[in-house]
């Protein structure tokens, strides 16, 4: 799983007024070293991959439709004319129209 974390408390630790007196007093590798420690040991952020998906109509069950990345939830058609579910009720894909769609 990816980790992700956040730029600007990294940054903030690195341009803070310590980090910098630190870092200049180093030689050119061990500032390059300090640097990667510092990104390395970076705190990481309790985050989750946003999966997407799409609406599609079931072909055997008239007024219904089926999440595009589960495929197990089947919901009333008419229950997504007023946006009520922008997300899988089963397994919470965002839906926008797929991976794809660059949202």
């Amino acid at each position: 799983m990816a980790e992700y974390i956040s730029r600007a408390a990294l940054m903030g630790s690195l341009t803070s007024s310590e980090s910098q007196s630190r870092l200049k007093a180093m030689s050119g590798a061990d500032a390059y070293s300090e640097f990667l420690r510092m990104v390395n040991y970076a705190s990481t952020a309790d985050v989750q991959e946003v999966r997407h998906g799409k609406w599609e109509k079931h072909k055997m069950a008239h007024g219904f439709v089926f999440c595009s990345s589960c495929r197990d939830v089947y919901i009333d058609e008419e229950w997504l004319a007023d946006g009520k579910w922008r997300y899988c009720p089963n397994c919470g894909s965002r839906m926008d129209g797929g991976a794809d769609n660059g949202n």
